[in-house]
């Protein structure tokens, strides 16, 4: 619904009136006794606080912890940082507390890239989650063209234990001159 009243590029105002005009049963006699007290209480009703208000009526409580721990578990691994960056967003919903503090948004991003990534975009002193996000999408990009233009220049080694990558090294040979 989101995506149709973007698209339409309805106002707020014109938002709430329309899903209310759709709710049925339980739900419309839910938003009438809400809407009775938001405003004898003096609260503006908004089309955000009736995302947020629906949002808590009609969404387990299980469902937000889950989307809780999957945030705090994510991590890069084998995403591309565009996919990571794209699911981390999607969660971030879920993460009012972290999603409004732009410092805490930014390291939480930085501490799931793989290690190598981390270093590389924290060197680069982000200040945003922005540009930390746009900072990895570049840097990922230029290691992997190099990567693959430079492959025929280096030898990889990987070695392994109980099927688990232990270390995983690669060695150019640009600048080495037989003796």
């Amino acid at each position: 619904m989101e995506e149709l009243f973007d698209t339409l590029e309805y106002a707020p105002e014109k938002r709430l009136k329309l899903v209310v005009l759709q709710l049925r049963d339980d739900a419309q006699r839910w938003w009438r006794g809400t809407s009775r007290m938001l405003r004898d209480s003096g609260t503006i009703l908004t089309w955000d606080g009736f995302c947020e208000d629906f949002r808590q009526e009609y969404t387990p409580e299980s469902y937000f912890a889950s989307r809780e721990r999957e945030f705090d578990n994510l991590k890069q691994g084998d995403m591309r940082v565009a996919e990571y960056a794209r699911r981390f967003s999607a969660l971030l919903v879920y993460m009012p507390a972290v999603a409004n503090q732009e410092r805490t948004k930014r390291n939480k991003f930085l501490k799931g890239l793989r290690p190598d990534l981390y270093r590389m975009v924290l060197s680069g002193s982000p200040t945003t989650f922005m540009e930390a996000v746009n900072n990895a999408v570049d840097i990922e990009e230029s290691l992997m063209s190099r990567g693959s233009s430079a492959s025929d220049d280096r030898a990889c080694f990987s070695a392994s234990s109980g099927g688990v990558a232990v270390v995983s090294i690669c060695v150019s040979f640009d600048n080495f001159e037989a003796g």
